[in-house]
């Protein structure tokens, strides 16, 4: 698995970034264009990128293996990395990963790389290629994804010049960003590092006790304007629909085909045909999410008020309170 490279810079003006200006896509759509890396003997290496789509409409809604939104579970893996924050960003990671997203996790940690990293660190490309083939012929080796997105977090990030870039602003912040020395390690994860982040099966006729006891972490509703996740409709999608959203990510379609359950578009509700069946899968499944404590809903829904202007973070906000480089907190890894 060694590779040998010769990047040495990356020109961040190349017209092949021009094509994140005024150009978003669909939620699930994962994007075949291509990301130019120059070297110094004037070769490209491509990379594919995947774009945030630019508003989240109701159609959009996807609902997580624990029922959080996955456009707020993907922006909660980013604030989580440039945070430094190894555990959160983990539990983002697998919350994703595993809902069945699993290529588009690679795919998704691909795109922060280039957007966020790539400019203090053009070799890791490597790396994350190189990890993300072997995934490709290994794909039960479930800790690579772990390992990519460990690695990113420890890493120097170049958030400010990617906000310019991105929405072509003239809110990119002035201020001097700090010079934090990080050392450049390529961390590796081992199963047992992991395995606290693994689904979490409900005890039959229990279902409705699982989600405090897996909802470690509360979505970052704070940059919900920015990304366009600012869904006022998601409450009422969480509280009386959420087995409809549910059965767009694969974990839950395989779950709802298993009892026989089809989708009813129209009332947005998961229709059963035999009732055994259906008394059956809410003996496993029945997760109640309107019938939780406020303080549980509000780890999928956000607190009061989170969507408001006044307590959205701004590009330039976001762009310099996210630039610190500061490892913030500690992980059992192994390096190799």
């Amino acid at each position: 698995m060694n590779i040998k490279t010769n990047i040495l810079t990356v020109n961040y003006n190349h017209s092949a970034y021009k094509m994140f200006e005024n150009e978003f896509v669909s939620s699930d759509e994962v994007q075949k264009k291509q990301n130019v890396i120059l070297t110094d003997d004037n070769n490209c290496r491509y990379v594919p990128v995947y774009v945030e789509p630019c508003i989240q409409q109701e159609d959009d809604i996807i609902l997580t293996r624990y029922l959080y939104s996955k456009e707020e579970v993907k922006h909660s893996i980013l604030v989580s990395m440039l945070n430094h924050n190894y555990d959160e960003t983990l539990f983002w990671v697998y919350e994703l990963y595993y809902s069945g997203f699993e290529k588009e996790t690679f795919m998704f940690m691909m795109t922060l790389y280039i957007k966020y990293y790539i400019f203090e660190n053009p070799q890791t490309i490597i790396y994350i290629q190189t990890l993300y083939n072997y995934w490709q012929e290994n794909p039960e080796i479930y800790w690579i994804i772990g390992t990519i997105a460990a690695t990113l977090a420890s890493r120097r990030h170049q958030i400010d010049r990617f906000v310019h870039i991105l929405y072509n602003s003239a809110e990119s912040s002035d201020k001097e960003l700090p010079d934090y020395k990080i050392p450049q390690l390529n961390i590796y994860l081992k199963p047992e590092d992991v395995e606290e982040y693994a689904t979490v099966s409900a005890e039959k006729e229990k279902a409705r006790h699982l989600l405090p006891k897996v909802y470690r972490y509360q979505v970052h509703k704070e940059v919900a304007y920015i990304f366009g996740t600012a869904a006022s409709n998601f409450k009422d999608a969480y509280y009386y629909h959420w087995e409809y959203y549910a059965y767009r990510s694969p974990i839950w379609k395989e779950r709802f085909d298993k009892y026989g359950a089809t989708p009813n578009h129209e009332k947005r509700k998961m229709e059963f045909h035999d009732d055994d069946l259906e008394e059956e899968f809410y003996d496993w499944y029945s997760y109640e999410p309107d019938e939780q404590s406020s303080a549980v809903i509000q780890k999928s829904t956000g607190n009061p008020g989170d969507i408001t202007h006044s307590t959205q973070i701004e590009f330039s906000h976001f762009a310099y309170d996210l630039s610190g480089n500061s490892i913030k907190q500690t992980v059992r890894i192994s390096l190799e």
